[in-house]
């Protein structure tokens, strides 16, 4: 391969670049997703355990877990969306292309002077392509905030979500239930 890469090498490295995120994304997705599953079922053994404080650590990483599944999940939902948009565009682009073809096309047919509606085609072709480059900027920003999020944000579950996830059925209703539980709990390892 030579020194500089010509567009089409670059489009496919960039396509292949998309891809790569979108695959890492959704890998994330389901391996969070199995994390939880088990910080759940951890939270269950330290229930029946008597383990009131790897109960309270359990809720917590199962908190923590879900807003990060999220935050990714949300991140690869707007890079499909912009994937689509881009491709959208470019769908669009080649349109435009067709629609200045063709009126140079009917220049040289007609007499019919076109060379303002050739010139608007272009500053069209020139917008699009702005555009798309626009775009790729935005999957790029997008792909970075992701790589950059280090921290949970536990706001995305509630508790009353997280005590079904943990007791099932049996969840308390009212956080003096699940206090009166942990309190429970304590006096029979007490015992």
């Amino acid at each position: 391969m030579g020194l500089f890469k010509t567009k089409q090498e670059k489009e496919f490295e960039r396509k292949m670049i998309v891809k790569k995120t979108i695959n890492a994304l959704r890998k994330n997705v389901l391996y969070l997703e199995e994390q939880e599953k088990k910080y759940i079922e951890k939270a269950k053994e330290a229930i029946r355990e008597d383990l009131p404080d790897q109960v309270v650590m359990a809720r917590q990483y199962i908190k923590e877990t879900i807003a990060q599944r999220k935050r990714v999940y949300r991140t690869l939902l707007s890079a499909e969306m912009i994937i689509q948009m881009k491709d959208i565009s470019g769908m669009t682009k080649e349109f435009l292309k067709a629609v200045q073809v063709l009126s140079k096309q009917m220049v040289i047919n007609t007499q019919i002077d076109m060379s303002k509606v050739q010139n608007d085609l272009s500053f069209a072709l020139d917008k699009v392509d702005e555009q798309i480059s626009n775009l790729d900027d935005m999957l790029e920003d997008n792909q970075n905030r992701y790589s950059s999020t280090t921290t949970a944000n536990s706001e995305y579950i509630t508790d009353t979500e997280l005590d079904q996830l943990i007791y099932g059925s049996n969840a308390p209703t009212s956080e003096s239930d699940l206090n009166k539980q942990i309190e429970d709990a304590i006096k029979k390892v007490s015992k």
